[in-house]
């Protein structure tokens, strides 16, 4: 998969459109750029992901002709982004390509007679982007920020403010740290997601003032009613597909198909037998490596498959307070769906 990440849109350059040269985007000049784009007509595999003026474009390298597709959509993009007097900043614009082989791809992709640089990882929305889908450098990074700012939540606060107050501010200030976009980076390695459960447990030996080894990370976190960060993921996720089972969040339905339920007894039995609901998201038969299994989109199809008819048939409030539930959480935990990490 290529992932060109573009930061769309510098100053107007020219007059000739009527907009001043220098002025700042107006809401009715960004209403026609978010309509201009859309209406681009790009070749089959590539699609854009906006968000406010920064715009991302995805294609699957699945032939010798992708690159060729790949700059065709480029230039017509430019050329849509010219017609409306706007530029591209193409020092910003950076193009990664992400795979799980072994085999290192390299293409040359220009915008606007410029090669653009190719980047093995890349900060978007927050998020470090690597070229495996590990997450490890912002695993790393979020953990010392969360770090720092429980270091100085200490030096200032602890010793003045009562515990639930204490309690009160790590969660409001530090836990917003991790959980910004979780559902999505939440690394797949072990080591890394240790890594920043150790924090929580840091945290929470520094709020509930026990600090004995033999007391056992998810025993700390109830006596604070706090949750392990591995099952709000698992929460998260699931509140996920619920929104895009009921059409209310976009997700790629190429990533996450519905297997229509099929009309014969046999398999009407079978789904009761194996308790599956009709809603079932197609599970990979095969994956290439271990890291492809436990990536984010494998996780939410399994979670899912994982629910019954009652459950995925509630309105969303009442799903919501069964997935929160510790029953769900320790059922999902028994039939390993859900890694426990131990910390």
């Amino acid at each position: 998969m290529v992932v060109k990440v573009n930061d769309c849109i510098s100053s107007p350059v020219s007059v000739s459109s009527g907009v001043p040269q220098g002025s700042v985007i107006g809401p009715t000049l960004f209403l026609a750029y978010i309509n201009a784009v859309t209406d681009i007509s790009l070749s089959e595999g590539s699609s854009l992901i906006l968000y406010a003026d920064d715009m991302a474009m995805t294609h699957a390298l699945d032939s010798e002709n992708s690159v060729n597709e790949i700059q065709d959509d480029i230039d017509k993009i430019s050329e849509c982004i010219k017609s409306l007097a706007l530029a591209f900043n193409v020092s910003k614009c950076k193009y990664q390509i992400i795979s799980l082989s072994t085999v290192k791809l390299s293409i040359s992709i220009s915008l606007n007679n410029t090669g653009l640089e190719q980047v093995q990882e890349y900060k978007y929305l927050g998020v470090d982007v690597d070229d495996k889908f590990t997450f490890s450098n912002h695993t790393t990074r979020v953990s010392c920020k969360a770090k720092q700012a429980i270091g100085a939540l200490c030096r200032t606060l602890r010793k003045w403010a009562p515990g639930n107050v204490f309690s009160k501010i790590i969660t409001t200030l530090v836990f917003p740290i991790f959980l910004y976009a979780i559902e999505a980076w939440y690394p797949p390695h072990m080591k890394d997601r240790v890594r920043i459960e150790r924090v929580v447990k840091y945290a929470a030996r520094l709020v509930s003032n026990k600090f004995s080894s033999e007391l056992q990370y998810d025993t700390l976190l109830d006596i604070l009613n706090w949750k392990p960060l591995y099952r709000q993921v698992a929460e998260r996720r699931l509140l996920l597909i619920k929104k895009y089972i009921d059409r209310t969040r976009f997700l790629p339905e190429k990533v996450f198909p519905i297997i229509p339920p099929s009309s014969s007894r046999f398999s009407q039995r079978l789904r009761v037998i194996q308790n599956r609901h009709n809603c079932i998201l197609e599970l990979r038969r095969m994956h290439r490596n271990k890291l492809e299994d436990s990536l984010c989109a494998s996780q939410m199809r399994r979670l899912w498959n994982s629910l019954d008819d009652v459950t995925i048939a509630l309105g969303f409030d009442e799903y919501k307070r069964k997935i929160y539930s510790v029953e769900q959480f320790s059922c999902s935990c028994e039939r390993g769906l859900i890694d426990v990490v131990c910390v």
